[in-house]
């Protein structure tokens, strides 16, 4: 029987860029990459007009 290899995946959910990556077992990044982060208007309510989501 093959020895299990333990990784670790992490993602970075921004509001530019995703990024995502795999860690092995010794803390070495074995892959990486990142993609542009959608924003999609779809589904979500409509904000009356004037309002400031940023606050």
């Amino acid at each position: 029987m093959d020895k299990v290899k333990p990784y670790v995946i992490g993602v970075d959910l921004g509001g530019t860029n995703t990024a995502f990556g795999v860690v092995n077992a010794r803390g070495e990044v074995v892959a990486e990459n990142s993609i542009k982060t959608q924003q999609y208007k779809r589904g979500l309510p409509e904000a009356p007009s004037g309002t400031d989501w940023r606050s």
